[in-house]
């Protein structure tokens, strides 16, 4: 048995399910990076934890030996292991990846140029956030006309998830705001959009229709939900998941186009009710 975790949540009791379900059998947990499961119910010795990073890219270079004389089941093979080293956040280029640590490791002074390089991430990543998001919810909110919180939040250090919310008056008379959140230790990495609570006193039919406008709107089987959230999604479930990639396409990629054409999508949806 198989439990298969790449980006979705994990479900309550999850793997304890898999193993009332077959008491003997052989249950792996697989995730991108190998961790344990949160289900607190099943002990850590009921079942092995596997990795994309490692597990799968170990057996998919046995199975492109395997596949030598079969071009395209071996060009397949080849871009798969790619995308998870991507995913992983792994260097494609090995061996570059092994000149560079040699050279770091060479002396001294090179690795403390190293660590100090590493030192700085929190205050280049404040230095990112100080540049773009200003400037950015400024545009959002006179391109569509919307209020926001005091984003000041997204600028307290104490704070390891921040988020900035937009609203209107349909969004008001819903309960509603469509909200950015971000966890801010990991880089940025994590982005949620989606439809978050302001008011959830009274139960409206509406927000049942909004929440399946959203799930097809932009392609989820069953979007996430709880007390604080009518429905999100990851904003970078496609990317890497290397703190530096997400930090680069805020910086100088498509983000910005990305954050806007979602709060345009998602405004389409509550004017459709």
């Amino acid at each position: 048995m198989i439990e298969n975790k790449i980006y979705a949540n994990e479900q309550p009791n999850q793997l304890t399910r898999y193993r009332n379900y077959r008491p003997k059998g052989n249950l792996l947990y697989l995730t991108l990076d190998g961790k344990i499961s949160n289900d607190e119910k099943v002990k850590t010795n009921d079942y092995r934890c596997i990795s994309y990073e490692n597990d799968i890219v170990n057996w998919l270079h046995e199975c492109k030996k395997e596949s030598v004389n079969i071009p395209i089941l071996r060009e397949t093979i080849s871009q798969y292991t790619n995308l998870i080293k991507i995913l992983t956040g792994q260097n494609i280029n090995i061996k570059m990846s092994q000149d560079i640590a040699q050279r770091i490791l060479k002396d001294k002074e090179i690795f403390e140029a190293y660590q100090n390089l590493l030192d700085s991430e929190k205050e280049v990543r404040q230095q990112v956030l100080n540049e773009i998001f200003p400037d950015l919810i400024k545009s959002v909110k006179f391109n569509h006309k919307l209020e926001s919180n005091d984003i000041s939040e997204l600028f307290n250090e104490n704070l390891k998830w921040r988020s900035v919310s937009f609203t209107n008056e349909s969004l008001k008379m819903l309960g509603l705001s469509i909200c950015f959140s971000f966890n801010f230790e990991r880089s940025f990495y994590g982005i949620l959009y989606g439809f978050r609570y302001e008011t959830n006193d009274v139960y409206n039919k509406k927000l049942e229709i909004i929440k399946q406008k959203f799930d097809k709107e932009f392609d989820i089987v069953n979007s996430n939900s709880d007390n604080n959230w009518l429905c999100w999604n990851s904003l970078d479930k496609d990317k890497s998941n290397s703190n530096l990639e997400t930090l680069k396409n805020i910086k100088f990629g498509n983000f910005k186009s990305d954050f806007e054409e979602k709060v345009k999508s998602m405004l389409a949806i509550v004017d459709s009710i």
